[in-house]
């Protein structure tokens, strides 16, 4: 049997997890989720996850079409999902809380 943590979070019905959200971004533009903890489920083949630093700068966190392992904590503002490819590509992801 697995454990299950306490979270403290309201869950409303008593589960976790908020709606599966599936984001299309466009050819070179970015997608930075709202504050949050997310789980991401899926990326396009040239989506890259992106960290950006104290000197205005994004930094690539996972290659070209890697999900990224774990949970991310979204801070609304300098992580994001940048789409390198020429079409649109989309994210899924799953908010917990």
């Amino acid at each position: 049997m697995i454990p299950i943590l306490q979270t403290g979070l309201p869950t409303g019905t008593g589960g976790i997890f908020q709606t599966q959200v599936v984001t299309p971004i466009a050819a070179g533009a970015r997608f930075i989720p709202t504050v949050g903890v997310y789980y991401v489920l899926a990326v396009g083949a040239d989506v890259r996850l992106q960290i950006l630093d104290g000197n205005g700068v994004w930094n690539n966190i996972t290659p070209a079409g890697t999900i990224p392992d774990g949970v991310l904590i979204m801070d609304g503002n300098s992580i994001g999902f940048v789409n390198n490819g020429v079409g649109i590509e989309n994210v899924t992801t799953l908010q917990i809380g």
